[in-house]
């Protein structure tokens, strides 16, 4: 009896790994990537500050407007896009900050760094080594968005990114 419940256990669990053996091992199924065309609306001031000032890799936040969508699913009008990148990679451009130009983004999903304008607003006390290091700094005065406004945030690798002509 013991072995028929083993082989009735085992059986469904076996044929699970067989049929997806990478959702196992990576945790899950792959979430598919999501292209759009959109100008930078905001940026967390750090950009500017902070790129490449040490030898760990680097990080830059910006927050996207979805004009266009060219692949994926993604409801939300505006992005937060974390762009990381190491040392011997380059930072964004500056020019993707001009709120007058399109770009194309090829993305990835990360709900770990989901947030608010409102949290990203917030700005770290000024400290004995220099200014504030973060906070948000919106590209165009005439685009200024709530607090309460919902940010999904998606991942953004060196190269996946250029100017839309």
């Amino acid at each position: 009896m013991t072995n028929r419940w083993i082989r009735a256990v085992l059986k469904p669990v076996l044929l699970l790994v067989l049929a997806n053996p990478v959702s196992l091992v990576h945790g899950g199924s792959k979430q598919p990537g999501l292209t759009i065309v959109g100008p930078v609306v905001a940026y967390e001031r750090s950009v500017l500050q902070l790129a490449q000032l040490t030898f760990v890799p680097n990080r830059e936040v910006i927050i996207v407007r979805v004009d266009k969508l060219l692949k994926g699913r993604e409801p939300a009008r505006y992005l937060k896009v974390v762009y990381n990148y190491g040392t011997d990679e380059p930072s964004l451009l500056k020019e993707i900050l001009n709120s007058q130009k399109q770009w194309r983004f090829r993305l990835k999903r990360d709900q770990s760094c989901d947030s608010s304008i409102g949290q990203m607003k917030s700005v770290e006390p000024q400290s004995k080594e220099g200014p504030a290091v973060s906070g948000l700094k919106f590209t165009s005065e005439t685009e200024v968005l709530p607090d309460e406004t919902s940010l999904p945030c998606y991942e953004l690798k060196p190269g996946d990114y250029k100017l839309r002509k």
